[in-house]
């Protein structure tokens, strides 16, 4: 009886150093599991994002809509038009300061690389605008830091940079720890975005999206 209730005394001790690692690596590997499904629905919402660019003249806002939009099912999803419009609007404000949508190409020298005048006294409203299709504007070679082909100047390409909150802080701070001695503290809004985000404990996913235009791109 008595090395029966040692050896019960030592399982006990045994549990209870090892059940708090076992929860920590499960705990772990759930963060992580949120990271790859939230790296997925950025990457849907990205593309999704493009697409309406692509058909909406290239607009910082209908792209910035129709990420938010899409990222709905990262909110909480829903069944119904009550359910869904509480997750458009938890994006919404979660989104606020936590988003940086980049438009890589058109580039902004090519709006007047590739101007079409009759098209910015048309639907341009004055603003500069590179068509979508047709032979284009007569224009000398592209020069300088944005250069761009016109066939360059009409695919519509997306970086889109967006920071969640964590649920494991032992991961998490482990995790940024490592990301802070990695950030370069570069100038320019994608690294201020990062250095930002870093500050305030969220994590920094990125995606990207490339399609052809299919509306005149105006600046």
């Amino acid at each position: 009886m008595r090395a029966r209730a040692r050896r019960r005394g030592a399982t006990l001790v045994e549990f209870l150093i090892v059940a708090p690692l076992l929860i920590l690596f499960a705990v772990t590997l759930a963060q992580y599991a949120l990271l790859l499904l939230a790296q997925s629905d950025m990457a849907y919402a990205t593309l999704m994002a493009a697409r309406a660019g692509s058909t909406g003249n290239a607009s910082p806002s209908i792209i910035r809509q129709a990420y938010v939009r899409a990222m709905i099912p990262w909110y909480g999803g829903g069944t119904d038009t009550a359910s869904l419009s509480a997750s458009y609007l938890r994006a919404q404000r979660d989104l606020v300061g936590h988003l940086l949508i980049q438009i890589i190409s058109p580039q902004p020298g090519s709006y007047q690389q590739w101007n079409d005048p009759r098209l910015e006294r048309g639907e341009g409203g004055g603003h500069k605008v590179i068509p979508w299709a047709g032979p284009g504007p007569q224009a000398a070679q592209p020069s300088g830091a944005d250069a761009q082909t016109l066939g360059q100047a009409r695919v519509l390409k997306l970086r889109i940079a967006q920071s969640i909150a964590t649920v494991d802080p032992v991961f998490t701070n482990l995790y940024l720890g490592l990301l802070r001695l990695a950030d370069p503290h570069t100038r320019d809004a994608a690294g201020r975005f990062y250095t930002a985000q870093l500050a305030q404990g969220r994590l920094v996913l990125v995606s990207g999206a490339a399609i052809q235009m299919q509306s005149d791109a105006i600046e």
